[in-house]
Order: structure tokens, then sequence, then C-alpha cells
């Protein structure tokens, strides 16, 4: 349940708010109100997305996901492990991540958000606030 109310209130936001993501800004130079802007029309993004930046969706599911967990475990409920599948890891690369808090990846995937691209510096703040990592 907490993953679907995340995911509807997400959703509903980011076509309200429909912020563009700094791949789309990087590679023709769109309106960010930033003079200093430079476009790059060579550079490719690892991953894009075909929607509306804010909110992050990733991490609003994540966000209802840990908040539930946390009601039964508090943030440190010791070592846990999550295992990744994604096709974009060299076969060398760490499969599964060890945490001993919920709020560790939390962390790590708006910092993952940030270096893909998908996300802009500024916001970071902000998600790390609807994360409730502030």
């Amino acid at each position: 349940m907490a993953g679907a109310d995340a995911s509807i209130n997400c959703w509903n936001d980011k076509y309200h708010y429909d912020f563009w993501r700094p791949w789309n800004a990087i590679t023709t130079t769109l309106d960010d109100g930033n003079a200093g802007t430079t476009t790059d029309p060579t550079w490719t993004a690892l991953i894009t997305a075909p929607y509306p930046e804010w909110t992050s969706g990733h991490n609003c599911l994540d966000t209802g996901h840990v908040t539930v967990l946390r009601q039964f475990f508090g943030d440190a409920p010791g070592s846990f492990d999550i295992t990744s599948a994604s096709a974009l890891l060299a076969p060398t690369d760490a499969k599964v991540r060890t945490f001993s808090t919920f709020s560790q990846p939390l962390a790590e995937l708006i910092e993952a958000l940030l270096y893909r691209g998908i996300l802009r510096l500024r916001q970071r703040e902000s998600h790390r606030s609807t994360s409730l990592l502030s």
C-alpha cells in the first residue's frame, strides 16, 4: 500500500511541476535560467527517462517502503543486503551491497540519480528531505 500511495502521488507531482532533466539541457541548452550553460551535443547519458524529473519515482517508492520498514524495525535493523540485477553492471562489478541502516541506500540512491544526469544538483537537498534523510 505504501508503494502504491507513493507512486500515485509521485506521478501526480511529476506532471504537475513538469521539470526537465539535466540530460535534456546538456545536449540542447534548454532554458534552465543559467546563462553559463554550454551545449554539448555529443554528450550522451548512461540512462534517460522520458518523463519529468521532479519528484524522483525511485525515491518516492523507496521512501514509502523504508517508512513502513522503519515502523517495524527502526532505522538500524542490523546488516542487510541488496542485490542488483542491472544489465549496466560489468561482470566484475559488485552485485550485492551490504547496509546497516535503511538511510544508507536511500542516500546512495539520491547521489546515483545526480551522477546519472537524472537529477539536478539543486534538487538533491529536496530529495534528501522527502526521503527522511535530513
